[in-house]
Formats: C-alpha cells, structure tokens, sequence
C-alpha cells in the first residue's frame, strides 16, 4: 500500500528543487513492514537536496516545511494546502508524515536515506474514510 501526498506548495517566485522537481521526494521507494498494524506500506524517500520543501533555495521556506525541522514550542507549524495531517497533531504538527532514517537492505555502505513516513493521524484518517 502507497499513501500519496500531494506536491509541496512552493512559495511565490521560487525555483522548484532541480533534484526532484519541486516534488520533495525522489521517487524511489521503500518498504516498510507493519506486521501488526496491516499490510506493509511503501513510503517515499524524502529529497536529499531540499529535504522535502521542493524549492531550490530556502530564503522563503517557513518552518516546518524540511524533513529535519524542529516544530515550534506550540506544536503548531502553519497550515498549507500541502498537509494532510489532523491540525495540531503532537506527531506531525499537521504535515501528515514524520521523517525517519533508514537503509536499503542488502546495501554494504549502510548508507541513509531520509523517509517520509505517514503519520498515525493520517493513517487512522484512511482507516476512517468511507468506501
């Protein structure tokens, strides 16, 4: 199972990420196993370039729109079209996902790759969904 989300909102008069296309992630994906929850799920691993704002410079960028970022004190990061995520969300503060490190298995490097894991709140909102 894939949760999609939708493209980052890129502020006015900003370049898209030349990595991903303003998309945030790079397309690959990755498996993550849920044997107690259901299905596995594949999540999107987070563009390295923009750390998953989509804009190829960050002057704009507000927080909480990076991979990385810390949430403010609140817990609250400002709304944007882009987030799919129950407002004021102690997990995501709203965006939807979470990052989590991780690695490919059978790589010899070990190398990590950031992971745009869907929240629980997003996850109990498609469990809840009607049809």
């Amino acid at each position: 199972m894939l949760i999609t989300f939708p493209e980052p909102t890129l502020p006015p008069r900003v370049d898209p990420c030349a990595d991903c296309m303003g998309l945030g992630v790079t397309g690959h994906t990755y498996t993550l196993p849920c044997p107690t929850v259901g299905p596995d799920i594949a999540v999107a691993e987070i563009c390295p370039a923009c750390h998953g704002c989509g804009a190829a410079t960050h002057d704009a960028c507000i927080v909480g729109v990076h991979a990385l970022d810390p949430f403010p004190d609140d817990g609250d990061i400002p709304r944007l079209p882009h987030y799919t995520g129950q407002p004021g969300c102690f997990e995501c503060s709203g965006r939807g996902w979470t990052a989590a490190q991780g690695t490919q298995a059978g790589d010899p490097d070990e190398t990590l790759v950031l992971l745009r894991v869907p929240c629980s709140c997003v996850a109990r909102a498609e469990v809840a969904a009607p049809g």
